[in-house]
């Protein structure tokens, strides 16, 4: 019992010389202490997950050659952007206009003989209407008995027999030059193919990675890709979004694509500025139990490239709200997180003045730097985000408006500020000035200097 009597006794000591060290005596009144604080907000916070992607082009293309040849010319740069229809390579081309020249030449001349077949049917034709006419004209005179005799007619039959054989070898030869004709045709189709493809044009527009031959080497088909080109603009992030989150945060496939704000971070954690959209989503979940999603970027300064890693930033909007704060305004101790309310009191002799009291809370989620609260305050509210290391004890009231430290003196007044600039000007305008002639202010040391003055012995290096 001795103890506890010394104890409370040791009380009003301690806070006498609390009093003392904020510069007043006990019992005068003490100038408010200014505080950053804010009103507790009402926020519908979204929904976030992040997930590890990688830049994938949309479209590439190797450049493979259709014909075989000397590479004559090249018509870009390594690692340049080529536009789509840019003239990429030149092969050789003596060859194949030579083929081309002849395959056209075998056309003329099928041509020629086609028409001379056809003038020969024409010929024909005029002989065998003469021959039955003769035919025709024995076999009339025979068979009246005149002058015709029987051998006019087998003669007469004999030559338009022999003109129909004629007939049909001349059409036989037309059916042959068509076909010939076609053939050269069909050669000349080849052969302007194989000449086209002397100069290889770029499918897409998208940038040209390493050159596999340079120029003056022979190349064929078989010898694979000249070079690679990768539209980078846009450009896919692939990404894989777990089974469980797909489910229970996005439910679908059109919620996942139209409800949901996209974002990403590049290597360097800045966040990009170009729009994305979810572009497709598979059809199937993989053995990890995730899905995977692709999304749409536009990508006009290349800063994202095949193979890049980028983190993805899925947002949808929540439908709960929550009293919401500056996650600076939340503070931890032994028992959990807490906050300093602001709240109205009076002094015994009536004066209004501002005071603190400090109340637990229970953290709901975060979006951003925004904390929400799930339990311990309501809108409106107003609580200390800023300078809580000046939070005396002797600031804070229990419900009843006491001074929580010690009940027998009033509680120490806090000021409210809800400008940080403001709060500024508040802290200079309370600072002491500096007595004329007294010395500048060291300069601020920076970190080595603040590292090296803890040192002991004056700060020496071992």
């Amino acid at each position: 019992m001795r103890f506890s009597r010394l104890g409370l006794a040791i009380i009003p000591v301690l806070l006498a010389a609390t009093s003392a060290c904020f510069g007043q005596a006990p019992g005068m009144a003490m100038k408010p202490t200014p505080l950053l604080v804010a009103k507790v907000a009402e926020t519908v916070p979204s929904l976030s997950r992040e997930y590890r992607g990688s830049a994938e082009a949309i479209e590439t293309v190797h450049v493979i050659a259709r014909v075989s040849g000397q590479l004559e010319k090249i018509n870009f740069k390594e690692g340049s952007v080529v536009e789509k229809g840019a003239l990429l390579f030149n092969i050789e081309d003596t060859e194949y206009v030579a083929n081309l020249r002849a395959a056209k030449a075998q056309v003329v001349s099928c041509e020629s003989a086609l028409k001379q077949c056809a003038a020969n049917i024409l010929e024909i034709q005029a002989k065998i209407k003469y021959a039955q006419a003769n035919y025709d004209r024995c076999l009339q005179l025979f068979e009246k008995g005149g002058a015709g005799s029987k051998d006019d007619v087998d003669s007469a039959l004999a030559t338009l027999d022999s003109l129909k054989a004629q007939l049909e070898a001349a059409q036989a030869k037309v059916t042959d030059a068509e076909g010939q004709l076609e053939l050269a045709k069909s050669k000349v189709d080849i052969a302007e193919f194989d000449f086209s493809h002397t100069t290889i044009y770029s499918p897409i527009k998208g940038r040209a990675g390493r050159l596999t031959y340079t120029q003056g080497n022979f190349i064929t088909p078989n010898n694979g890709a000249l070079v690679s080109i990768a539209q980078l603009d846009p450009i896919y992030i692939r990404f894989s979004i777990s089974e469980t989150d797909f489910v229970s945060l996005f439910e679908s496939a059109d919620a996942l694509r139209n409800n949901t704000e996209l974002k990403i971070r590049l290597a360097d954690n800045s966040e990009y500025k170009g729009a994305g959209k979810i572009k497709f989503i598979d059809n199937r979940v993989t053995n990890l139990d995730t899905i995977q999603v692709w999304a749409e970027f536009e990508n006009p300064d290349g800063l994202l490239n095949p193979g890049g890693i980028a983190k993805v930033i899925l947002r949808r909007p929540g439908s709960q709200s929550y009293p919401s704060i500056p996650a600076s305004g939340v503070m931890h101790d032994d028992r959990g997180e807490f906050v300093y309310v602001v709240v109205e009191n009076k002094l015994p002799d009536g004066t209004p003045v501002a005071n603190l009291r400090k109340r637990p809370i229970e953290l709901g989620p975060a979006d951003g730097n925004t904390q929400c609260v799930a339990k311990g305050l309501e809108p409106d509210e107003t609580v200390v985000i800023g300078g809580a290391n000046k939070v005396n004890p002797l600031m804070l009231v229990d419900e009843n408006g006491v001074c929580a430290a010690n009940p027998q003196m009033p509680a120490l007044p806090v000021k409210p500020v809800f400008d940080q600039k403001a709060l500024e000007l508040e802290e200079a305008a309370a600072a002491p000035a500096a007595p004329q002639g007294a010395p500048a202010a060291p300069a601020k040391a920076d970190g080595k200097d603040a590292k090296r003055a803890a040192k002991p012995n004056g700060g020496a290096d071992k």
